[in-house]
């Protein structure tokens, strides 16, 4: 399982402490350093694929570390990849590249 890191790019600028994970092309999570308010200097992260069933497991969250927040986001993208398409996972699928990935004739 290949999982590419990137900064996230808004507006043509890059935001501090944001990335986004991408996996065959894909955009496939984002974790964010929260900060403000009583969760300042935690890791907010979502898995952004699935649908149906496959979204009612651990699919976003808070950690106290960047490390964990990315743990999270392989470990929803390895059973996003076991669970069957018919209920929303992707075994079987091959997932086709988003728009920024395509704009730049990956």
């Amino acid at each position: 399982m290949n999982i590419t890191w990137k900064k996230t790019v808004i507006g043509g600028e890059t935001a501090p402490g944001d990335f986004v994970a991408e996996a065959e092309g894909v955009t496939i999570g984002r974790v964010k350093k929260i900060d403000g308010g009583p969760q300042k200097g935690k890791w907010e992260w979502s898995f952004l694929l699935g649908h149906s069933d496959f979204r009612h497991g651990d699919t976003d969250g808070i950690e106290d570390h960047k490390q964990q927040a990315a743990d999270k986001i392989k470990a929803a993208y390895a059973r996003y990849l076991e669970y069957p398409a018919d209920k929303g996972g992707g075994l079987g699928l091959r997932p086709e590249p988003n728009a920024y990935v395509k704009a730049k004739g990956g």
